[in-house]
């Protein structure tokens, strides 16, 4: 057997773990320490199966308990029975009425044998005929004294019983520790032979580089980059293991749990990390999601498909097509309002509100399915067309052809004028016959005092007999004191007087125009009294003017007095 087996070769001769975050690394297993490991491991195989040979028993690989039974065994084997002839384990027995050979008798039936022996000896006067004297310790005669030789055979042939029996337990209890010895486990990879597997630390290397049998350790997540090919940006374990295609690595992310495999491909070339780990994975009889899933199909039998909607929001079923055919999406969405949207990207919205009912294609509508009669069957419309019945719009109005085109014209009007009223809760349709009424919508004069445009005067002279009135010609006026005339072009006069008052040198007033003008051309100013009083050089000036109004000023040596003054204006209305 192996020496016991030397510490770890550390401070205090235990394992510890690195830390990535202070760069400390773990302890360091080496190849030395791990071949004891295997060799000890081995030994102590070796050691077991022998046990198990010498028990009869082949090694089981789905029991625990072969040591135990293999000891059990081989100490029942090597137990001996007592006889006349050869020493060994023999049964006490308490009962003076056996004939076996094989069997002690127990301080209780020599007991019974010297109560018996007393009784007798009491009734003869302690005399006892040699005859009836027997040295067998196996007589069956009821009417002979065992003597003391009988006894102590019969004594001595206990102590053989009980010392056999406990140099027995003392080999079961030194096989017992024996095998507790045996049982300690391994505590390098060489205990359990292997000799062929690599322990040590990553700092910058490349993991498609890293093809050797091993365990690696990356203490820093700075050297974890995806340059050098790691599944992220993490410090971790590296497990190199042969596969089916030469190598397969597995990596173990130091702080989260996360594993990722990779293996070499048939030629060689490496494949990307799988994470295989369980971590936020989806229990397939139920789970509650936090964030989206995205599966290629979903396929639901024998249920619904629940989506649950908040307060004010939409829900339905989202559909995104993409491919040759074109890019576009879909929906079928529950509203707030109780309503089904059929949405269409790019195209159309198509709602069915919360009612009872069967929904159907109007092509497939018979008549009488809705209650036409013998009405042809024809399509709807809101839109017009031929052989289409009438249907109102969103906003309830129809549209449809009034006149037809093969009428003939008419040279003049009669009946009435079809007209809207401009009222938003009452824009029906209307009809006036009435044409005073329709003149004055028009704002034009009364049929008895109107006076026509020259032009439209039918069955005139050559030679005209007067001019055009102003209005016809396109004047408007407003002839006072302070009054304006329109020309047609657009040109407008304005004219008006104020009384300035008695003012001072400086002296400023505001006159506002009769008509705003949109574009002020110019403005005229004039005086129609002379002075009150004074001395010296006087007048007056138009200090600035707007489209609205002009400001006058003063310009007096001394205090002077203007009764009226005139103001013209030209400008654009």
């Amino acid at each position: 057997m192996k020496e016991i087996l030397t510490k770890i070769d550390s401070p205090d001769g235990e394992f510890h773990n690195g830390d990535p975050a202070t760069g400390t690394q773990g302890t360091r297993v080496t190849a030395e320490w791990l071949n004891a490991v295997q060799e000890r491991v081995l030994d102590f195989g070796i050691e077991v199966r022998y046990l198990l040979a010498k028990a009869a028993m082949t090694p089981d690989p789905q029991k625990q308990t072969q040591l135990y039974e293999a000891i059990q065994k081989i100490i029942d084997n090597n137990r001996k029975r007592a006889s006349l002839t050869v020493y060994g384990e023999t049964k006490l027995y308490s009962g003076t009425d056996s004939d076996a050979e094989d069997l002690a008798a127990t301080p209780k039936a020599v007991k019974g044998l010297k109560t018996l022996i007393d009784a007798l000896t009491r009734n003869l006067t302690n005399y006892i005929p040699n005859s009836k004297k027997s040295n067998a310790t196996n007589s069956t005669s009821s009417d002979t004294v065992a003597t003391s030789l009988a006894v102590k055979s019969a004594y001595d042939k206990g102590v053989e019983a009980k010392t056999a029996a406990d140099k027995a337990q003392s080999a079961a209890n030194a096989a017992q520790q024996t095998a507790n010895a045996k049982q300690s486990p391994a505590t390098t990879l060489a205990g359990y032979g292997i000799a062929d597997f690599k322990v040590t630390s990553l700092t910058l290397e490349d993991l498609n580089t890293i093809q050797v049998a091993g365990n690696y350790g990356q203490a820093a997540n700075s050297n974890a980059t995806s340059e050098r090919h790691y599944p992220e940006n993490k410090a971790g374990s590296l497990l190199v293991v042969k596969s089916a295609y030469d190598w397969k690595q597995v990596y173990f992310v130091w702080d989260s749990g996360r594993i990722y495999v990779r293996n070499k491909t048939s030629g060689g070339v490496w494949l990307g990390w799988v994470r295989v780990d369980a971590i936020d994975s989806v229990n397939k009889s139920g789970d509650t999601m936090t964030g989206g899933l995205i599966v290629p199909s979903l396929k639901v039998t024998g249920s619904y498909v629940s989506v649950n909607a908040l307060n004010s929001g939409y829900a339905g079923l989202d559909i995104t097509r993409t491919g040759t055919a074109g890019s576009w999406g879909a929906r079928v969405e529950a509203m707030p309002d109780k309503r089904w949207k059929f949405w269409v990207q790019g195209s159309h919205d198509i709602y069915l509100p919360a009612k009872g009912g069967t929904v159907a294609l109007t092509s497939d509508v018979t008549k009488s399915a809705v209650g036409l009669g013998s009405l042809e069957n024809h399509a709807v419309s809101n839109s017009g067309g031929s052989n289409n019945y009438v249907l109102r719009d969103n906003a309830g109005d129809v549209a449809g052809r009034l006149f037809r085109s093969t009428y003939n014209d008419q040279s003049n009007i009669s009946g009435a004028i079809a007209f809207r009223v401009n009222n938003s809760t009452d824009n029906y349709t209307r009809y006036c016959n009435s044409p005073a009424a329709v003149r004055s919508w028009l704002g034009l004069h009364t049929s008895a005092t109107r006076a026509a445009n020259w032009a439209e005067i039918t069955g005139k002279p050559v030679q005209a007999t007067r001019w055009a009135n102003p209005t016809e010609q396109g004047y408007t006026q407003l002839l006072s004191s302070n009054g304006w005339t329109k020309l047609p072009n657009g040109l407008v006069l304005q004219w008006f007087s104020f009384d300035f008052g008695d003012v001072g040198n400086n002296a400023e007033k505001t006159i506002s125009f009769p008509l705003a003008f949109k574009t002020l051309l110019n403005v005229f100013l004039s005086s129609s009294a002379g002075n009150t009083g004074g001395s010296g050089s006087d007048g007056v000036e138009i200090t600035s003017a707007t489209n609205t109004s002009v400001l006058i000023t003063s310009h007096c040596e001394s205090r002077r007095g203007y009764a009226v003054m005139r103001c013209f204006a030209i400008g654009l209305l």
